[in-house]
């Protein structure tokens, strides 16, 4: 059987493992929780007190900070790094080489795109809205080393910018007129309001 390799606690003790359920033996020494169903890549970090929720999946070598909190099903490419106090809600989903400071706070079914930096406390911006038959799920952050505002509509990605040209320039997944797109569009310029102006009063 393959042995995997994670590192356990503030100094970071090796531990070679088989199973999950060997891992959340020896991951208890260091109040570590790991739910079941949850996946680790070979070269994880854990910090003291993390608290993994049922299902959670982690990348190749990546680093979590004391006392981090990922809710059910959460997903973290390769080589991601979180701060101590970093809590990510339910289903969030983070690319490859992400890296959240201490302390930051990710709402649920949030998804960041693949090197997004986060250098300081955060505060999640989400909101749920039904119009019609349709139900979006929206969210938006800013990245704040690169001062972008990055917007998720349902299942759907985008800086603030790649937005208003793929309303403008994709009707394949947006056409113009349909029903979907007005709505998603009237979704969409709400987001933008409320993140321009926390945007400013980050500043």
């Amino acid at each position: 059987m393959i042995k995997k390799v994670i590192y356990l606690g503030d100094e970071k003790v090796r531990f070679e493992y088989s199973t999950l359920k060997q891992l959340q033996r020896e991951a208890k020494k260091y109040n570590i929780i790991i739910r079941d169903s949850c996946s680790l890549g070979d070269g994880c970090s854990l910090g003291d007190g993390c608290s993994l929720g049922y299902g959670c999946s982690l990348g190749y070598g990546c680093s979590l900070g004391d006392d981090c909190s990922l809710g059910y099903g959460c997903s973290l490419g390769d080589d991601c790094s979180l701060g101590d106090g970093c809590s990510l809600g339910y289903g969030c989903s983070l690319g490859d080489d992400c890296s959240l400071g201490e302390n930051c706070s990710i709402g649920d079914y949030c998804s960041l795109l693949s090197k997004t930096k986060i250098l300081r406390d955060t505060e999640p911006i989400n909101h749920l809205f039904f119009k019609g038959y349709y139900k979006y799920l929206a969210s938006g952050y800013i990245d704040n080393k690169n001062n972008k505002i990055v917007i998720q509509l349902g299942c759907f990605v985008r800086f603030l910018e790649d937005w208003e040209k793929d309303f403008d320039n994709n009707p394949k997944e947006f056409p113009k007129g349909s029903e979907d797109y007005k709505e998603r569009r009237e979704v969409y310029l709400l987001m933008k309001k409320i993140l321009l102006k926390k945007q400013k009063e980050l500043k």
